[in-house]
């Protein structure tokens, strides 16, 4: 997780009382609740605390408001959902939740990263993908929220056009990004166009309508393996009902699986899920992903940062700035 420094009077402010009586409930003392309200632990949308209570160990998450549609609601209710389905651990165990003051209270993991995934790593990890992806549900979105009805496809159409809103607002910032090449911006439009129409003509690849629980963040850091050796999924605060081929591809981003990689895991995955076409759907949506990407990289460097001069101070910013551009090779390198 990268590390911010957190406005300690922010946090101070947001807890309430009712924040108050359930932390002491669950454990936690006077003392670490007044080092939870200065805490300086945390990321680019939440800053998290762990307290060590007389029974066990806490997580406290809190959001920090980059992104307001990702809060600790959405992740509470689906570690719920998780729970409610019983059999192997695969996430923590929430304990509280308030969306006023976007609180989470969980329990603390602990494990380690997996730096160097081996052909076990990455078949234990499709296993668990698909015990999340197992059960199907005829409307995609957030339970919380109205959920239309809709098809693969249609859901993926609208996925297309909030990218081709998203890419107007960063168009600015894509013109005056230092890609390397005078005419970025010109190649960029082309690549989005070709990607958005190969996704258009693969409508026969998404006619099911059925969606799976999706965790859509399963970055280096989110997937750790745990003392007793199993594998667990941490920061579940963009997880939603979707494509479960949308849901690998983000995965092989995130892992920069190689093509042997991918392979390993299909074969791991598919031997668990029926699901014929996931592969190419799974292609569709990667360049898509790629996309989203660049376009979050860029909002972040010139939108977030600007306004919460606090995210960039202990983020990597040359880091983002480096993935910026492997992303934008990525996406030129596919023009025909």
């Amino acid at each position: 997780m990268e590390k911010i420094e957190n406005n300690n009077q922010e946090i101070k402010e947001c807890f309430d009382q009712r924040d108050q009586k359930k932390l002491l409930e669950l454990g936690l003392g006077v003392k670490e609740i007044e080092e939870l309200k200065h805490s300086d632990m945390g990321g680019t949308s939440s800053s998290v605390f762990i307290v060590e209570t007389k029974k066990e160990k806490i997580a406290v998450k809190r959001g920090v408001a980059v992104d307001p549609e990702l809060n600790s609601q959405r992740e509470y209710v689906f570690l719920r959902l998780l729970k409610k389905r019983g059999g192997e651990k695969i996430a923590p165990e929430p304990y509280y939740q308030n969306k006023k003051s976007d609180i989470l209270v969980m329990e603390a993991v602990e494990g380690e990263p997996i730096l160097e995934l081996g052909d076990k790593d990455i078949a234990d990890i499709a296993g668990k993908m698909a015990f999340v992806h197992k059960p199907e549900f005829s409307r995609p979105g957030i339970p919380f929220e109205e959920r239309k009805e809709a098809t693969q496809y249609e859901r993926m159409l609208e996925q297309i056009d909030f990218l081709e809103k998203w890419f107007g607002e960063m168009e600015h910032f894509i013109k005056n990004e230092d890609f390397g090449d005078s005419d970025s911006l010109d190649k960029i439009k082309k690549a989005k166009s070709q990607i958005i129409q190969e996704a258009y003509s693969a409508r026969d690849l998404f006619n099911k309508s059925s969606f799976s629980l999706i965790h859509y963040d399963l970055s280096p850091g989110n997937i750790i393996r745990n003392k007793s050796g199993n594998i667990l999924f941490l920061d579940w605060r963009q997880a939603s009902i979707g494509d479960r081929a949308m849901d690998i591809a983000k995965l092989f981003y995130k892992q920069s699986m190689n093509e042997n990689q991918r392979k390993t895991f299909f074969d791991a995955y598919l031997s668990k899920i029926e699901d014929s076409n996931l592969p190419e759907r799974t292609a569709i949506y990667y360049p898509l992903i790629r996309l989203a990407s660049l376009l979050w990289r860029l909002r972040f460097l010139n939108v977030d940062v600007k306004n919460n001069p606090q995210l960039g101070k202990n983020v990597d910013v040359k880091l983002v700035k480096r993935r910026l551009v492997d992303d934008y090779e990525y996406l030129v390198a596919l023009l025909k």
